[in-house]
This record gives C-alpha cells, structure tokens and sequence, in this order.
C-alpha cells in the first residue's frame, strides 16, 4: 500500500475549510498543546500541516506558553556533532506516521535548518508494504 498525497486537491480542500473559517494568509493561528511533557505533541502534527500548505503565521503554546525544545544553538550543536550542517544537508524525518516526526520538524526548522522533508508515510508505510525487507532486533 502506498500512501498518495494530492497535494492540489488537498491545498485546496485546506484553502476552503480555513477560509470558511475566516482564517487568511495574515491570520495569527495559535494551536494549544496541552501535554507537550507527557505525549508527542500533537500539536505541532498541525503546525506542520499549515506550514506545509504555506500558512507560516502559526504558534504552537503548551502549558508554560512556550514549547520546551532545546535552544537553537543547543539543536544546531548537537547536529553539529552528527555531522550535519544547516545549510548543505536534506534532512528527511520519520516516525511512524510523521506525527512525532512533526516536533523534530519544528525543533530543527526553529535552530534555521531549511532542507527539510516529514516522511508523511514513514515506518508504516514501509511495513505494510511486504515486499520490502524488514529485520528485527533482539532485546
């Protein structure tokens, strides 16, 4: 199974709902993360998702009013460290569904990473499919 993205009918389906809604391009959207600490955020699965469909003027507030990601400095660091710059390397994330692949999104486009790519099918588009290899570890 693989999954299909119709970008231009969903670009379009988004540019309907949110202005039915009354939102426009210059619209501020806040998303309230009430569990940033103890789940994935879900939240930030939206913010993506406008970003994606090009409504940059997105926020996302957990309880404190302010995600709690490490500095940009701390995130550019570390991915220092791994090898990776900011400006030369395409960066493609991935979780199971890209649900949590969305914070590390937000994580690494904050620290001014600009190649980056959500795998919106990640792990379980790969499983699903069995043709192609998986292995499995022992713990």
């Amino acid at each position: 199974m693989k999954l299909q993205l119709n970008t231009g009918k969903a670009s379009d389906a988004f540019e309907y709902l949110f202005s039915k809604a009354g939102v426009s391009p210059d619209t501020l959207v806040i998303l309230y993360e009430d569990g940033l600490a103890s789940r994935f955020g879900g939240s930030f699965r939206g913010w993506w998702w406008l970003n994606f469909f090009g409504h940059e003027k997105v926020i996302v507030m957990d309880d404190s009013d302010s995600p709690t990601f490490r500095s940009p400095d701390e995130i550019r660091a570390i991915m220092s460290d791994a090898g990776v710059n900011t400006d030369d390397d395409i960066i493609i994330i991935y979780c199971f569904k890209g649900s949590r692949a969305s914070n590390t999104f937000a994580a690494l486009k904050s620290a001014e990473f600009t190649k980056l790519r959500n795998d919106l099918g990640s792990w379980y588009e790969w499983a699903v499919d069995e043709s192609l290899p998986v292995e499995m570890g022992t713990r």
